[in-house]
């Protein structure tokens, strides 16, 4: 009888443990191996990084194209599944209780330190709060058609600006057509660091309506005025791109990213670069440098 009385109270002791813990499934707990190993929990998105970078994005959502806009929607998506799946791992563990010693006490069953704990759902909470904000910012997925509301600039076509430069990578290209004060056409190419004028040549007028046409063809105008990667890199490529027209102008710059490859900026820069190239061969604008 004696033998007995323990052994149930053994078994009393058993159930009361596992009452006393959350059991996890197992997707569950390989969550918390994952969180516990890290240390730590960061969107991907650099826009989810704080309240900040939410804020500045917001402002400068207007400049996004529609295809930037596109990506960075699904970029959110990704990033929101990823935080909820650590905000309701939190819930299941620590129950309905709104009591801050009764959670720790949950969360210490699984997490041996709080502290990192608390931080890694404190900052899955804010992550999907500020999803929601962008989110319902960008509204339901645009067509990477969209105009935006913008149009083809009026009258001809007077200056055409592109350049590119990244220093760790030692790149750099400036390439430039427009008309001086007499109104003739030139064109130029410049693909040194060295900071020098680069040779001019005289192109006709077909150069400027061919330009103009392409622009207008593969709506070039609806590029987006500022391109931001949704991920932070660094030591990437700045660009900036001026086109002048008659009744207005289209300007568009970015780092890391962009512009959308399908409006043609790529056309235009290969066909002026060949039209360059025919009468200055790289190697004799490379030795016109060397020789200064």
């Amino acid at each position: 009888m004696k033998q007995f009385i323990t052994c149930l109270a053994a078994a009393l002791m058993s159930v009361g443990g596992v009452f006393g813990q959350k059991t996890l499934d197992e997707e569950s707990l390989k969550l918390v191996k994952d969180l516990n190993n890290r240390g730590f929990y960061r969107s991907d998105c650099q826009w989810l990084y704080d309240d900040d970078h939410m804020e500045g994005y917001l402002r400068m959502l207007g400049d996004f194209s529609a295809d930037a806009r596109n990506d960075t929607r699904e970029a959110i998506a990704r990033d929101r599944e990823r935080a909820q799946k650590i905000v309701d791992l939190k819930k299941a563990i620590v129950g309905k209780t709104k009591k801050v010693k009764k959670q720790n006490k949950a969360l210490s069953q699984y997490f041996p330190d709080l502290a990192v704990a608390n931080r890694i759902f404190s900052e899955a909470e804010g992550v999907v709060k500020r999803c929601d904000v962008l989110q319902k910012a960008l509204g339901p997925k645009t067509s990477i058609d969209s105009d935006d509301g913008r149009s083809m600039p009026k009258g001809k076509l007077q200056e055409f600006d592109s350049s590119s430069s990244n220093g760790f990578a030692g790149r750099r290209m400036d390439l430039r057509l427009w008309r001086d004060k007499e109104g003739k056409g030139l064109l130029s190419l410049n693909t040194s660091f060295r900071n020098r004028e680069a040779k001019a040549i005289e192109v006709d007028d077909s150069v400027f309506q061919r330009v103009r046409d392409m622009v207008e063809q593969r709506k070039l105008y609806t590029i987006g005025r500022h391109y931001v990667p949704d991920y932070e890199i660094m030591d990437a490529s700045n660009w900036s791109l001026h086109i002048k027209f008659e009744g207005g102008g289209i300007s568009s710059s970015g780092y890391a990213t962009g512009p959308d490859r399908s409006l043609g900026l790529y056309d235009i820069e290969r066909y002026l670069i060949n039209l360059y190239r025919e009468q200055v061969p790289e190697e004799e604008e490379e030795e016109r440098f060397m020789r200064r």
